[in-house]
């Protein structure tokens, strides 16, 4: 049938901004879109997109890596927003370690050594001028965090957005009824992927996951009864952990290969990036 061909003009144009993505990653001339520092990774401004890992603490450390490659490294202003735990001593800690290449532990626990202190407040100076800025809203109602959204990018003027513990909003633990739930979900995705737009910039839900089955990969049937999330993301990028052990624990001097899938990606490819994450230094290289 005619209406199954897909006609030259079509096929031309669908080509054309697979290349325009291709030469984005080798000269990162196209200004609607966000490089973050890693590889090819890249996120267009005024996407909703949805990180999802295992409840291993990639995510968090990946977002971490993110905002010192933007706010330390380029001065770009970002925020992490938490409606669960406090993170600030966790954001802290990691981004002294990157800078500084002191062990994350020994800065967290404050068991660093004499030697240590010199490179440490070298990192103090490059990161207290950085435009990070750390939200701690727990289980906050949804319009409350858009209200701090509001306030940052009009005042702060932040250009990248994480929200972690997304499930904890008030909104959706006091919705006990499955549908209902589901509705005010699809509600809240509808209202942030409007913001991402408006603002002009990526807005980036960190959420936990477990695999069906424990030895295999995220992948997108894994958001089960939540499927809105990724129906209504731009893009859905899983961290997974490659050769996962039965051993759940994390040697803190262990080096782990990581494969970042991008499962779905509206304004481009999709691909898998292979880096290995240094436990000791919370680095993904």
């Amino acid at each position: 049938m005619a209406s199954d061909i897909v006609d030259y003009e079509t096929a031309y144009s669908i080509f054309s901004g697979i290349m325009q993505k291709i030469k984005g990653w080798e000269d990162g001339c196209d200004s609607d879109f966000l490089e973050v520092g890693l590889k090819c990774l890249e996120f267009h401004k005024g996407d909703l997109i949805t990180l999802a890992s295992s409840p291993l603490p990639y995510k968090t450390y990946f977002a971490i890596n993110i905002l010192q490659k933007l706010s330390v490294e380029k001065h770009i202003p970002a925020c992490y927003l938490s409606v669960g735990l406090e993170k600030n001593k966790l954001i802290g800690s990691c981004l002294f370690s990157l800078n500084s290449k002191v062990g994350y532990r020994k800065i967290y626990d404050g068991f660093f050594r004499s030697e240590d202190v010199q490179k440490i407040n070298q990192s103090f100076l490059e990161i207290k001028d950085s435009p990070i800025y750390v939200v701690n809203l727990p289980n906050c109602r949804f319009g409350e965090c858009c209200d701090k959204i509001q306030s940052l990018v009009e005042e702060k003027k932040i250009e990248l957005l994480f929200i972690d513990d997304f499930f904890l909003f008030e909104d959706l633990l006091d919705n006990d009824n499955p549908p209902q739930h589901r509705k005010k979900l699809g509600e809240i995705m509808i209202q942030l992927r409007q913001m991402a737009l408006d603002y002009k910039i990526p807005i980036i839900l960190m959420i936990d996951m477990l695999p069906e089955d424990e030895k295999k990969k995220l992948t997108l049937s894994d958001f089960k009864k939540n499927m809105i999330i990724p129906y209504l993301s731009d893009m859905v990028i899983f961290i997974n952990q490659n050769e996962r052990s039965d051993d759940a624990c994390m040697e803190w001097n262990e080096i782990h290969d990581v494969t970042i899938s991008v499962e779905k990606n509206k304004p481009g490819l999709l691909y898998d990036l292979n880096v290995q994450y240094n436990q000791e230094l919370s680095l993904f290289e």
